[in-house]
């Protein structure tokens, strides 16, 4: 059973666009556990890792100890062996990105484990850099301090030392490092002569390089690593500083960075929380432990899962073989081999019966298991769907960037697809092989057979079954495909683009400027929402609109148009505007 989780990725706008880059904005592992049928096994027979890759953009490739790979929406699901440290992420149009897992306190993969992996486009200005930096301490987690660091970027000259520049080919900090990490919360972490430290964006030294290895800075506080000589043998401790490179806890084997005002931490193999004066509220005497969420935190003793809160206490005892923390205050556990759920106060609201049990994540309803078959339950425990379709799935309103979820629910029974609502009555007759998510129109994308077409969410078919393909719709026109052409159709179905056109660009996101990209006798042009020529079909290559100006190709030169067909400037080399 799939549940996907609808992430936004954050397109940061400016008012010269000079290029897009691809960067990490989060890896962490999920909370969720991998259920039974997502399990994929590597050519030694062990289960793999899974890393969901938030990145809304067809045709990435991905390099490391890849297993499989699959596409979804706004998604990629990666299978990887376990213990793998690495994977690189090749997507048209940009530069590949590698991501090394232990840049964000995950060592290496564990087996069974779903990681998340948030890749944001940072799209780069010419507009002035900030040099400012707020040095307070102990702020809110949810403030996010990105100003204007996206524009910042490591590179490395033909003497492989590092410094900081944009992809426009500024220098702001000459290279001169041994290696650097990107700039977060106005700090970055630079190498030199073998050792880590921290400088702000003048370049000037504000932590000194004392340290093996250093994090991004989170919150107020950075990770780092430090040798040290115990027992007659060397061994390496982690730490947390603040801005000033203060050191705030004491030496352990793993810490993490502070989450409701606790830092998750390990020596000893034992597992406890310290709070922001380095103090041990939690004395490290567990097995294993999550970190805090909503006050509580899951924590494991002899071979049993419980639940403490912020003080320490037990309030759901250590007896579950399994637990799946969740919000609403609630948690899914595993007890002699069956699923329920429990409040805090460790009330049971649902029976132990079920095979498998998702988590609450941001929804009021979540999905059970049971003899292969699926279900639903509500945050107080009621069946509101009956444990009986092969697949559920909420489906999603899309407007642009934004989904959310509606009071629909996309089932499969007999291997054929419709809609029900949440009190389990059709509304999408089950007869579709496939059924897409909700656009902004209210239209669903629609599959019988080798067709498609367009229904709404009542269950009426809108736009003809008849097409080979069709793409989501976008300003009102949704691109189609007969007899091998492409066409355009509103959202009566009348043909508004004949069908003439050899393939289409459709831009990541939906963001065409108003304009729709075709390929007419091997050239590309742009029609507008009336079917008239706005762009001559004349260009090689053509990449996606990013405010108001494409990158073009025309014979041997490339360089940048307005949506008026106007050339406005030319382009850097490493400009990746292709799709």
């Amino acid at each position: 059973m799939y549940r996907f989780c609808i992430l936004l990725i954050s397109i940061i706008i400016g008012l010269e666009i000079d290029a897009q880059e691809l960067m990490v904005k989060s890896f962490e592992r999920s909370l969720n556990p991998m259920t039974v049928p997502m399990q994929k096994k590597d050519l030694n027979g062990f289960v793999c890792s899974l890393v969901k890759i938030q990145l809304p953009i067809n045709g990435v490739k991905f390099e490391g100890n890849i297993i499989a790979s699959q596409f979804d929406v706004n998604e990629y699901f990666v299978y990887l062996s376990p213990n793998s440290k690495m994977i690189a992420i090749k997507c048209p149009g940009y530069k590949t990105l590698k991501v090394y897992f232990n840049d964000y306190q995950v060592p290496s993969l564990v087996s069974k484990n779903i990681y998340i992996l948030d890749i944001q486009i940072y799209t780069y200005t010419n507009n002035e850099v900030s040099t400012e930096r707020d040095s307070a301490n102990g702020q809110n987690e949810d403030n996010n301090k990105s100003g204007d660091e996206e524009i910042w970027t490591v590179f490395f000259d033909e003497k492989q030392k590092a410094g900081f520049g944009n992809s426009n080919g500024e220098v702001f900090i000459p290279a001169q490092f041994e290696d650097a990490r990107s700039f977060s919360e106005g700090l970055a972490g630079i190498k030199i002569d073998g050792r880590w430290g921290f400088i702000d964006k003048t370049g000037t030294v504000v932590i000194p390089c004392a340290y093996d290895k250093v994090s991004l800075f989170k919150n107020g506080n950075s990770v780092v690593d430090e040798s040290c000589i115990e027992d007659g043998k060397q061994r390496t401790r982690q730490y947390l500083i603040d801005y000033t490179g203060k050191r705030i806890t004491s030496l352990y084997d793993e810490i993490d960075f502070f989450r409701d005002n606790r830092a998750l931490i390990k020596i000893n193999d034992k597992y406890g929380f310290v709070d922001r004066h380095g103090s041990e509220v939690i004395p490290p005497v567990y097995d294993s432990a999550l970190c805090y969420s909503d006050g509580y935190a899951a924590i494991r003793y002899n071979g049993k899962w419980g639940v403490i809160d912020m003080d320490g206490k037990e309030v759901i005892n250590a007896e579950y073989n399994e637990i799946e923390p969740s919000d609403y205050n609630l948690v899914a556990v595993l007890k002699n081999g069956k699923w329920g759920y429990l409040n805090m106060n460790g009330e049971r609201i649902t029976k132990f019966e079920f095979d498998d049990a998702d988590a609450f994540d941001g929804c009021e309803y979540t999905y059970v298991e049971k003899n292969d078959l699926c279900g639903m339950i509500d945050t107080i425990g009621r069946l509101i769907i009956p444990v009986k379709y092969d697949e559920l799935d909420l489906l999603e309103n899309k407007e642009g960037l934004d989904y959310t979820f509606t009071r629909l629910i996309r089932a499969n029974k007999n291997d054929k697809y419709g809609i029900i609502n949440l009190k389990n009555k059709t509304v999408v007759p089950f007869k579709y092989d496939y059924l897409d998510f909700v656009e902004s129109n209210g239209l669903i994308r629609a599959n019988l057979g080798d067709k498609w077409g367009y229904v709404n969410n009542k269950g009426d078919v809108v736009v003809e079954l008849k097409y080979e393909a069709v793409e989501d719709f976008c300003d009102g026109i949704g691109l189609v495909k007969k007899d091998g052409k492409w066409g355009g159709v509103n959202t009566n179905g009348e043909v508004v683009f004949p069908f003439i056109y050899e393939s289409h660009n459709r831009a990541p996101y939906g963001n065409n400027n108003g304009l729709y990209t075709l390929r007419l006798n091997g050239k590309w042009g742009c029609l507008n929402s009336k079917g008239s020529i706005q762009i001559p079909f004349k260009y090689d290559a053509f990449g996606y609109f990013t405010n108001g100006r494409v990158k073009v190709k025309l014979g041997s030169q490339e360089y940048l148009i307005n949506e008026n067909g106007k050339r406005v400037s030319e382009v850097h080399p490493s400009d990746p505007y292709w799709p």
